[in-house]
């Protein structure tokens, strides 16, 4: 009886301790594990990106196609490619290209008609002032240097121009390539018999 007594105060008395210690940790809020979720990006489905039609409008205005891969990047925003700085570029290298081309053909032209106005009238010095002192043998040498750059730069005005088209085609397929998570690559060792050792790939889509 004494010991059921005693068990009873000691209950009572350090009841309103643990009754505190619970109450204490009650009120303090549990810490949730914050999960970093991905961002998802909403995708037009109903979008078809036509390569064709990146090659077209490139051929008839150059840098176009580059401009229309671009819109096709932000219908699928979970892409972090981007095409709209290229266009700036197309425009540079064409407009410096054309220039070079466009001042050595300004040249060659000025040269041939000098040459061929001294040939007409015999005796003549010079028919634009900036070649008076000229030879005939400098007039032909000078031709034959800007006529060629002339034609090199014509070539690189071609190319260029060309390359663009094959760049914004080459670009378009990479628009609706998937480079989703579900992509993987694995590889691992095996043994293709008892006595050779091998190497398995696998892709999967």
């Amino acid at each position: 009886m004494i010991r059921l007594l005693v068990f009873v105060s000691l209950f009572f008395l350090f009841s309103p301790v643990w009754s505190q210690t619970d109450s204490t940790s009650a009120g303090k809020p549990k810490k949730e594990k914050k999960e970093k979720k991905k961002k998802v990006y909403p995708t037009d489905t109903s979008y078809h990106h036509s390569v064709r039609t990146a090659a077209l409008l490139s051929t008839f205005i150059p840098g176009a196609g580059q401009a229309y891969n671009e819109y096709g990047y932000r219908k699928y925003r979970s892409k972090k490619h981007r095409a709209w700085w290229k266009v700036p570029l197309v425009y540079g290298g064409l407009g410096v290209l054309g220039y070079y081309f466009y001042d050595n053909y300004f040249q060659a032209k000025l040269l041939k008609e000098e040459y061929l106005v001294r040939q007409d009238n015999p005796g003549l010095t010079f028919h634009h002032p900036q070649f008076e002192g000229y030879t005939e043998s400098q007039l032909t040498t000078d031709f034959d240097f800007y006529s060629r750059r002339r034609d090199i730069f014509a070539f690189a005005t071609i190319g260029f121009y060309g390359l663009q088209i094959i760049e914004a085609l080459v670009d378009a397929h990479f628009v609706t390539f998937d480079v989703s998570e579900d992509l993987s690559f694995q590889w691992r060792p095996v043994m293709l018999d008892r006595q050779t050792a091998g190497l398995s790939v696998s892709l999967r889509f």
